[in-house]
């Protein structure tokens, strides 16, 4: 039969109450520090309170943060095992503060503890390492068609001004102008590989211009970096007419790029085809650079020229389409040879 609480006016564990019929209260001892014993002693408002080995107070009369009622080890792996009690046990520092059945100027919480600047340190590290974690779980794009279905909420969140079509295979995100004939200023096109493609105008801007966010591949993973995407095109749209010479440059050149590789990889064309197209691609780049520099199959076709006949060289050099060839003759070498 478990002992009953000496706290004035508690019932804990008291047969035919109605606390003892729904549950029965954990019970703890009286502390055998003589300084502790006589906290409790004096904090119990019960006069003449006398002592002995069976003497109790009830869990009702603790702060919680006093009670433990579960047992944590950790296992060699690392992890941490948490078992719960089958009888809780009382902190050593606990004492008793709470008296609900007596005037409650006698009933005080206790106050929390503070705890050291390295434990806290480390436990706001570790909250905002989860926070961070959870983030990065919430930000990634698991296939196209999860994308499908939050694309429309997101878009909507980032800027009104973008509009979302949708079409078999691939995805546009579109800035519409509207004059007397409306037309598309800017299109993200993100296709089922998550492939992303850039077209301002009538114009796909080449990889380089979205590298800095997609990476190599260019290639969505993440929302943060569909929201990059379009905050920047969205602040660097203009009309199609407005697009630079070099912008339109570099477009033709990452066209050719592509034409390159597909008639290198086909069967249907020489590769002579594959050289010319490199060659046309190498002086549109020249025409833009502010210092030339020239490939080694350029060098080698302008000295084989120059070579067989220097009135052909100068005619072509003056289309501007091949490198001025210097000639120095070595003198003194020349002397002694004759």
């Amino acid at each position: 039969m478990p002992e009953k609480c000496c706290v004035p006016g508690c019932r804990g564990n008291y047969e035919g109450t109605a606390e003892h019929d729904q549950e029965k209260v954990s019970i703890f001892r009286f502390p055998k520090d003589p300084e502790l014993r006589a906290k409790w002693i004096r904090l119990i408002p019960r006069e003449n309170l006398f002592v002995h080995d069976k003497t109790v107070a009830c869990e009702k009369h603790f702060a919680q943060q006093f009670i433990i009622r579960f047992d944590s080890v950790t296992r060699t792996d690392g992890s941490i095992l948490t078992v719960p009690r089958k009888n809780p046990k009382l902190s050593p520092d606990a004492y008793p503060s709470i008296f609900p059945n007596i005037p409650s100027y006698l009933t005080s919480e206790p106050s929390r503890k503070r705890k050291a600047p390295e434990q806290r340190r480390l436990e706001m590290s570790a909250r905002d390492e989860e926070q961070f974690q959870q983030w990065l779980s919430d930000d990634q794009i698991l296939s196209f068609d999860a994308f499908c279905e939050q694309l429309n909420s997101f878009v909507a969140g980032v800027d009104s001004q973008w509009v979302v079509i949708r079409s078999c295979g691939f995805v546009n995100i579109c800035i519409v102008d509207m004059p007397d004939v409306p037309q598309f200023v800017t299109v993200v096109k993100i296709h089922d590989t998550m492939a992303v493609e850039v077209y301002r105008g009538n114009l796909r801007l080449g990889n380089a211009d979205l590298r800095w966010i997609l990476g190599d591949e260019c290639k969505l993973f993440s929302w943060s970096q569909l929201s990059s995407i379009l905050s920047h095109f969205a602040s660097v749209t203009v009309a199609a007419a407005d697009v630079s010479v070099k912008s339109q440059a570099d477009t033709v050149k990452q066209q050719l790029q592509e034409l390159i590789a597909l008639t290198n990889e086909s069967d249907d064309y020489e590769p002579d085809v594959t050289t010319r197209l490199k060659f046309l691609a190498e002086q549109i780049s020249l025409l833009f650079m502010s210092q030339s520099r020239y490939s080694s199959e350029t060098l080698l076709i302008v000295f084989r020229f120059f070579a067989i006949s220097a009135s052909v060289y100068s005619r072509l050099r003056s289309t501007m389409l091949m490198l001025k060839v210097k000639v120095k003759v070595n003198v003194d070498l020349y002397s002694a040879s004759s």
